[in-house]
């Protein structure tokens, strides 16, 4: 059976859509098919800023979710894409991020070594290649703020009732501590990298 990876991406910026699109489904097409992932890419926007989106995709998106809540940090909508999902990995790409080349190859290869582990973690890259965000392996001291929501990837089944605070710019930080501290053996850093606002 091949593993699910769900991604939640808060849209605001509907032209960087394709680009999200196509480093998902195109730039890793021969990684996606060697390590048989299913991906569903949920799309939430706001329903205010973005009244609605159309928008045509070659692969069809399995969700387009509306957000009746609007905030400016994207966490109303990341809590949405979370209620429609039940089963598999979760990734949140932000809509001014892509996917890491490497990423999805790396993930693999983690889930299919670490089987008991339900929570990997990416140093985080900017655009030209600079280290952003390196994470230490002792996670009990992570900060707020320190962590971007690109650099983990969740197992639905540790994520339980924990939610983004919707006012809090380091929401993405809080959420990970606060699932850290009730399963702090399922987390294991990696070699793998991610990319830091690639698009802004």
């Amino acid at each position: 059976m091949r593993p699910l990876l769900n991604i939640i991406t808060p849209v605001s910026r509907t032209e960087n859509l394709q680009l999200i699109h196509n480093s998902i489904f195109f730039a890793n097409y021969d990684y996606i098919n060697e390590m048989l992932f299913d991906i569903e890419l949920y799309l939430i926007y706001d329903g205010i800023r973005i009244p609605d989106i159309s928008f045509s995709f070659k692969r069809a998106m399995k969700v387009y979710g509306r957000c009746v809540e609007s905030h400016q940090y994207g966490n109303a909508q990341r809590n949405l894409g979370l209620a429609k999902i039940d089963e598999g990995w979760i990734l949140f790409l932000d809509d001014d991020n892509i996917i890491h080349p490497d990423m999805l190859m790396t993930l693999n290869n983690e889930i299919k070594e670490n089987p008991d582990k339900k929570c990997f973690l990416f140093t985080s890259v900017k655009r030209n290649g600079e280290v952003y965000c390196s994470l230490k392996d002792d996670f009990s001291n992570l900060v707020p703020g320190q962590i971007d929501v690109a650099q983990f990837v969740i197992h639905f089944s540790i994520i339980g009732d924990t939610k983004f605070i919707l006012d809090k710019y380091d929401a993405d930080g809080y959420f990970i501590k606060e699932i850290y501290k009730k399963h702090p053996e399922a987390f294991k850093n990696t070699d793998g990298f991610v990319y830091y606002n690639y698009l802004r």
